[in-house]
């Protein structure tokens, strides 16, 4: 199966789980279910060779929504369970998603590496964070784990917030 289609079919099924009558009420739900299983299904150690746990996971999902299909009373009432409400407000999520989308394209598109650095690099903030990002770097911990300065210090953030600096004691 291709990935558009994988994809296509895991929308349509995580969307058909009954959680909620009202559309907007089902995705937030389902999505945040969705990232909570994948989670703690990704952080166990499974056998699922190359298949993969996505594609068990659309299976299982798939067939407890068959079974449940199957096993559900009048297919009228089945079919309203499945089929969620839709209203004005459920266009609110893909229109922001939408909109966020075309806001941070420019970042979302793949580019060589100067040009990402450069859209990254148009402000000054990027300044006040080099010398902890160098500290990390350099020593492999933060600074609340860093052992103290060659000077006698300790490691003082400043007024400024552009670097850390030994201060004395």
């Amino acid at each position: 199966m291709s990935r558009r289609l994988t994809l296509a079919v895991a929308l349509l099924a995580v969307l058909a789980v009954p959680t909620s009558r009202q559309l907007s009420r089902r995705i937030l739900l389902s999505v945040c279910l969705a990232f909570g299983w994948i989670t703690l299904l990704w952080w166990a150690p499974l056998p699922v060779g190359e298949i993969g746990r996505a594609i068990l996971l659309l299976a299982a999902l798939v067939g407890a929504l068959g079974g449940g299909w199957v096993a559900g009373g009048p297919w009228r009432s089945r079919l309203r369970r499945l089929v969620p409400r839709c209203a004005v407000v459920d266009a609110y999520p893909p229109v922001l998603v939408l909109c966020t989308g075309w806001v941070l394209y420019p970042w979302l598109k793949p580019k060589p590496g100067a040009e990402s650095l450069s859209l990254l690099m148009d402000g000054w903030d990027h300044s006040a964070h080099f010398s902890m990002f160098h500290m990390i770097r350099e020593t492999g911990v933060t600074v609340d784990m860093a052992s103290p300065p060659a000077s006698g210090g300790i490691w003082a953030l400043p007024t400024t917030h552009s670097y850390f600096m030994p201060s004395p004691r």
